[in-house]
């Protein structure tokens, strides 16, 4: 999408296409795509679908366009720095969960260590003899 804005808008500006056919297909092309904030995107291209048509038909000046493009420029930044902000909190809780994670590890791992560690008793040799109706067994 942003290489189609990048390639058209300059004719936009240069008067080689109409304002309102830019954003018309703008608009267009923005909600075949799904994307962060699409709601408020598409209603401030709608917004100046309608603004360019009042320049182009004379009901707005110059100054008067370019200062309503300025506010949906202002606007979508807004939303941007929102996603950008909201990207960067996801990332650090993720993160945090990683370091938490870890953490529980390496604590298992020290509470494993800390505990004793049973000495190797080698198992004991029964002998047992036979006298007669007696039988005798000892350790060793």
């Amino acid at each position: 999408m942003q290489g189609w804005v990048d390639a058209n808008r300059p004719l936009a500006e240069q008067g080689k296409i109409k304002w309102s056919d830019y954003y018309t297909e703008m608009y267009d092309r923005s909600n075949k795509i799904t994307f962060p904030n699409k709601g408020a995107t598409l209603e401030r291209i709608a917004t100046m679908i309608q603004v360019s048509k009042e320049y182009e038909s004379g009901r707005i000046s110059k100054d008067q366009f370019d200062h309503a493009t300025r506010l949906a420029q202002a606007g979508q930044a807004k939303d941007d720095e929102a996603q950008d902000a909201a990207a960067r909190q996801r990332m650090a809780a993720a993160l945090q969960n990683t370091a938490d994670g870890y953490k529980r590890s390496a604590e298992n791992y020290q509470r494993a260590a800390q505990q004793p560690v049973p000495t190797y008793t080698p198992p004991q040799q029964i002998n047992c003899t036979t006298y007669g109706n007696q039988t005798n067994c000892s350790t060793r």
